[in-house]
């Protein structure tokens, strides 16, 4: 696609993962509010980390992947990690404090 330009229809683009859904258009906001709430109730250090690799992926790979191992250790270690593992053993929805 990025080499020719062709047009890729709302379908297409679903099937490649391009975009989350497809659905008519007065269902539009409705979706993209769910999406966000699914978004929103994830860790909140985990979401960050994951917004800067994307950023620094998108220039510098090689240090992407550098500072991955940095933000792994740092998300792996902190409360939210130990809350998250809690929640899922007590089989209830995680408390998220972002530490």
């Amino acid at each position: 696609m990025t080499m020719t330009g062709d047009p890729v229809d709302a379908r297409r683009a679903y099937e490649l993962g391009l975009v989350n859904a497809v659905v008519p258009p007065d269902k539009v906001l409705d979706t993209a509010m769910d999406l966000a709430g699914r978004i929103a109730g994830n860790a909140p250090l985990a979401l960050a980390a994951i917004k800067e690799l994307v950023r620094l992926g998108a220039t510098d790979a090689a240090r992407a992947a550098d500072r991955n191992k940095k933000l792994q250790a740092l998300v792996f270690s902190s409360e939210d990690a130990k809350e998250g593992a809690a929640a899922f053993m007590e089989k209830r929805a995680p408390d998220w404090k972002g530490k």
